[in-house]
């Protein structure tokens, strides 16, 4: 028989890493890409790329504190491609930039699914939520079958933005959907909103679908005169329930300058792939009320609350005798 070679002492640690890697590398794998269901690591969808580490840029959606306004800051600079500011009560325009462009309104055109809602039903009407239970975006998340009054889907339509509120109302109409659509249109007609067409009452980009910043704010304007409406648009945050108590539903707003900068009192936000960033807000400051319209912007908020500072400190109104 022969004899077996020794091992020398550097071959010895060469199997044992190898064993090692074997030993290891199988359990990492099944671990990290197969957890147990008592593994709190989840696996990434296959088509979503994994997030890096990035710089911010200047703009960025954090108003946890009101924006001072640079010292080069120029209106003419925004990022948004339209803007329009307008004095409630003259009706007088202080800022404006491309103003008559078209625009996608996003869901500022809920705007106009309030007013049609108002003319259209009772506060204590009671609708029944149907197949809008499985609206997709920004919804509340309403269950088939939900009864709610028109006063809290009211609240569920302005304040997070629902749309399976939108469709609701909408597919209660007497005359169906369709029948709604045309209401909003009709009302448009009325407060001569001569550049802006609905095709739904969510504000779903439709390449058909258009509005602008000068229309946006007259509806805003109309929308602020119902006190139901101004009430709704400046709650921050609530609970709404059906009509039996078994469901409930938190509200917050997604006017993230409501509470934070003085004055801002509402009124309503939108944002699509195509419209970009589209928020309206009234300001009432020092006994004056001004609405400020920006659409794609590149940080609304920022930018809202920049122009609204700057407006203050470059504008005196005057009592003429």
């Amino acid at each position: 028989m022969q004899n077996v070679p020794k091992l020398r002492v550097d071959q010895w640690m060469s199997i044992v890493l190898l064993l090692a890697v074997f030993l290891v590398v199988p359990v990492y794998l099944t671990s990290a890409e197969e957890p147990s269901e008592h593994s709190s690591v989840q696996p990434l969808p296959p088509t979503l790329p994994l997030i890096q580490h990035v710089t911010l840029p200047l703009f960025v959606e954090d108003v946890a504190t009101p924006s001072a306004v640079p010292a080069d800051f120029s209106p003419a600079a925004l990022t948004a491609d339209s803007a329009y500011v307008m004095d409630r009560q003259s009706g007088s325009v202080l800022f404006q930039k491309n103003a008559d462009q078209a625009h996608y309104p996003a869901s500022t055109a809920k705007m106009m699914t309030a007013l049609v809602v108002r003319q259209l039903y009772p506060l204590d009407k009671v609708l029944t939520v149907g197949e809008e239970a499985f609206a997709t975006g920004s919804t509340v998340h309403f269950h088939v079958g939900e009864q709610i009054t028109v006063h809290e889907l009211l609240k569920a339509l302005l304040i997070p933005s629902g749309n399976d509120a939108a469709f609701v109302f909408a597919n209660n109409h007497p005359q169906g959907y369709e029948g709604f659509v045309h209401d909003m249109n009709q009302k448009a007609a009325e407060l001569h909103l001569t550049k802006t067409i609905f095709k739904n009452p969510s504000g779903l980009d439709d390449q058909t679908q258009l509005t602008t910043a000068r229309d946006l704010a007259i509806l805003a304007n109309e929308l602020m005169k119902d006190p139901i409406l101004r009430e709704v648009v400046g709650t921050r945050q609530t609970t709404i329930h059906d009509v039996t108590g078994q469901y409930a539903h938190q509200l917050n707003t997604t006017q993230e300058l409501l509470g934070v900068v003085d004055g801002v009192v509402g009124v309503k936000t939108g944002t699509t792939e195509f419209a970009g960033e589209n928020l309206i807000t009234e300001i009432d400051r020092n006994g004056h009320q001004v609405i400020v319209v920006v659409l794609g912007s590149k940080s609304r908020f920022t930018e809202t609350t920049w122009l609204i500072n700057w407006l203050f400190a470059h504008y005196q109104w005057e009592t003429i005798q």
